[in-house]
């Protein structure tokens, strides 16, 4: 097997098992016996787990990353971008466990802070132009100002989707990310828009809430 191809399936096997359970709960025998090779094999490419949770989040990041830009910058109308590009959102929100929350807030900070840095400045950074075409298309407000809101949903999940918020509440970071979409959006969409941005149907919130590991 190909180095390359055999470090791509150890990173695959790491994520999974890092998002789905955590940090402090998933071991090196874990990965290895996901993948039915030796430790020996995966600590030739990755030194300790905490390399290979990094390299297992920066994979992820860049894949997200390759994938909202695309999603943005293509030829599609406004309402078919937004509901594609907040499905992958949601899809990446499920990925991420409670647990993995909780151990990135206590052991791995810095990881964290990649991921939030990633979430803010890649992400919603990119939105400005997406809701540029909504306000031309007319599913936006005319007097709606573009950067303010962006601005408050930087800020909203910033604040709100992160583990030190989530860990005292009672809701989950779905449940925070689906509400900060719905205030947000019901308050930017014309009367016009809310016909066609279909963001609020039980299809959409049920895809939102079973979360994919």
């Amino acid at each position: 097997m190909a180095h390359q191809e055999e470090k791509q399936r150890i990173l695959e096997a790491a994520s999974k098992r890092f998002f789905g359970f955590g940090m402090s709960k998933v071991t090196i025998d874990e990965v290895a016996a996901d993948l039915g090779m030796s430790k020996k094999t995966i600590y030739k490419y990755f030194p300790s787990k905490d390399d290979l949770l990094l390299a297992a989040v920066r994979v992820n990041i860049e894949r997200v990353g390759k994938e909202v830009s695309g999603i943005i910058n293509s030829k599609e109308p406004f309402e078919k971008k937004i509901a594609v590009l907040l499905s992958v959102i949601g899809r990446q929100i499920r990925r991420i466990s409670p647990q993995f929350q909780s151990d990135m807030r206590r052991f791995s900070p810095h990881v964290w802070d990649e991921i939030d840095t990633f979430r803010r400045e890649v992400v919603i950074g990119q939105l400005k132009n997406l809701f540029l075409q909504a306000q031309k298309e007319g599913f936006f407000r005319e007097d709606l100002n573009v950067e303010i809101f962006q601005l408050v949903l930087v800020n909203a999940a910033q604040g709100i989707v992160n583990p030190q918020t989530l860990a005292d509440r009672s809701f989950s970071a779905v449940e925070a990310y689906q509400e900060i979409i719905k205030v947000l959006f019901t308050g930017a969409l014309t009367e016009e828009g809310k016909k066609h941005v279909h963001l609020f149907d039980a299809q959409f919130e049920q895809q939102l809430s079973q979360r994919m590991i």
